[in-house]
């Protein structure tokens, strides 16, 4: 789907969280809108920034952690339990995932730079955009979310500094979530603005990852085979051989969110929906407005992306199959015959032996909600 509202170039919008949401240094990788990018094994400052991040990330869990120890003998609500089980494995998962990209840091760098350029030379060879809205509304809901969370957090930190997540409800004097543990307004100032970059950090990594490392080389491997397909049709005598760049990019983008990370995605999007849905639906009452808000964005976020996220996933696959039919259906020559032989479906993994398909994001929403249905029922 094509508006005239909607910019020629997927460029502007990714270049802009990419050097927006990486400038913290939090994230592996550094990116510039000079395009001088760079991974934090190039700098002792960035590489230290990452690890204290990283412990901050830590102290979280471990503050969850002893929640869980002090409270296990006595009965708590089963929202409760089942709000500080998302904030342990949502903080857990984000943090382990930055550490799998860091790893992959090279690889993370060189995939962003190569699907950038792919697609400046896809728009030199379009006549028309071949920008789609559901891409760009992914990038514009998930933007808003990396600051609506944040701004929650803080509020929250000055009106309930007990409430988890916050750092604060380790201290002795919060006996209960209501309560306000003692502090000054000065020292609630403190703590917020720390526990909003916080959230803002990890908000950002998730942004970055869900936008420029899964959603955006996956529109420019289709957005490829497209004009393959149309230079083919066109010219009987185009070189062919040009498919083998949307397969080389795929290639890179499944070691990129190969296993463990898109694994981690899929499960960490199916128990952050579970958990906001079962919340909202059984305790809306009882959370304060902050909290409120905060598991109604995550609610929305984690909707949109499995509804319209992991099903765009599938497109590159889609289109592959649709070019080589109609390829194979023209009158070629024996070499292209061959050609057309030797190329793959873009297929890109979910891990398992499994990829992305058409059904995959119905499927991946049943088991999200009979898992709501069964802890209502509990």
């Amino acid at each position: 789907m094509t508006w005239k509202i909607l910019p020629r170039s997927y460029i502007p919008i990714i270049t802009f969280i990419i050097t927006t949401l990486s400038s913290t240094y939090s994230f592996p990788v550094i990116f510039r809108k000079s395009f001088k990018n760079s991974t934090s094994k190039k700098s002792y400052v960035h590489q230290l920034i990452f690890l204290l991040f990283q412990l901050n990330e830590f102290c979280h869990v471990f503050m969850i952690l002893e929640w869980f120890y002090i409270q296990k003998s006595s009965h708590q609500p089963l929202w409760k339990s089942v709000m500080m089980t998302y904030f342990l494995a949502s903080i857990s998962i984000i943090s382990i995932a930055k550490w799998i990209l860091f790893r992959r840091q090279n690889e993370v760098k060189v995939l962003v730079e190569q699907a950038l350029e792919l697609e400046r030379v896809a728009n030199g060879q379009l006549s028309s955009s071949q920008v789609r809205l559901v891409p760009i509304m992914i990038c514009a809901v998930l933007v808003a979310s990396s600051a609506i969370i944040p701004s929650a957090i803080f509020v929250l930190v000055l009106w309930r500094p007990c409430m988890p997540p916050l750092i604060s409800m380790g201290l002795k004097k919060c006996t209960s979530w209501s309560g306000s543990g003692g502090l000054s307004f000065l020292e609630k100032l403190g703590i917020a603005f720390f526990e909003a970059f916080s959230w803002w950090d990890l908000g950002g990594a998730v942004v970055v990852a869900l936008t420029s490392l899964i959603v955006y080389p996956a529109v420019i491997e289709e957005m490829w085979v497209e004009v393959v397909e149309r230079k083919l049709r066109a010219y009987p005598s185009y070189n062919a051989t040009e498919y083998r760049r949307a397969e080389c990019l795929l290639n890179l983008h499944t070691y990129v969110v190969g296993k463990p990370f898109m694994s981690m995605i899929l499960g960490g999007s199916m128990m952050c929906e579970i958990s906001s849905l079962y919340i909202l639906i059984s305790s809306i009452q009882e959370l304060p407005l902050p909290v409120a808000l905060f598991f109604s964005v995550i609610c929305i976020d984690f909707v949109i992306i499995i509804h319209f996220l992991f099903k765009s996933l599938c497109r590159p696959y889609l289109a592959s199959v649709e070019f080589m039919r109609n390829a194979k259906g023209r009158k070629n020559s024996k070499w292209l015959e061959k050609f057309l032989i030797s190329c793959t479906p873009l297929k890109l993994t979910m891990g398992g032996g499994n990829f992305y398909d058409r059904l995959t994001s119905l499927e991946i929403w049943k088991v999200c909600v009979d898992q709501v249905v069964n802890l209502l029922l509990m």
